[in-house]
């Protein structure tokens, strides 16, 4: 048996087990265990509380970091490509930092300078080439 914090209940491993004990024994050891359950959450909480520098610890790892370590990896993947007529435009290309959104997506801004009578006489696309995406998007 273990005990699913997620929905708060004993659950048996195997079948035969389920069939052996009756009703009564899963809700008592489901009592029992959230017992347990919340006595740990009060240690833990408990614990961290009263260590100030542990917590200031954990929190430059979540906040710094983790997301510095993210940004590596999803630098690996993305690849964003300005083009003027068909080529590839390095000159001008101003590349913001990856931005991490409250939904847990991740944003990156690219800008490209481009003269005014440029402008007026190229084109100019944006492709986005990551390897979540099945095509590159191209703008």
């Amino acid at each position: 048996m273990y005990y699913d914090s997620n929905i708060t209940k004993a659950i048996p491993k195997t079948e035969w087990i389920e069939h052996a004990a009756d009703k009564n024994y899963w809700d008592t050891e489901t009592r029992r265990l959230g017992g347990e359950q919340q006595h740990f959450s009060a240690m833990i909480k408990n614990k961290w509380d009263n260590n100030p520098t542990q917590i200031e610890s954990e929190k430059l790892r979540l906040t710094q970091e983790c997301i510095d370590w993210l940004k590596k990896y999803v630098s690996y993947g993305r690849n964003t490509l300005e083009r003027r007529d068909g080529e590839e435009v390095q000159e001008g290309v101003e590349e913001g930092e990856t931005l991490l959104n409250g939904d847990g997506t991740f944003q990156i801004t690219s800008r490209l300078t481009v003269k005014p009578e440029d402008w007026r006489i190229l084109t100019y696309t944006c492709t986005v080439q990551h390897k979540s995406l099945e095509k590159d998007i191209v703008k």
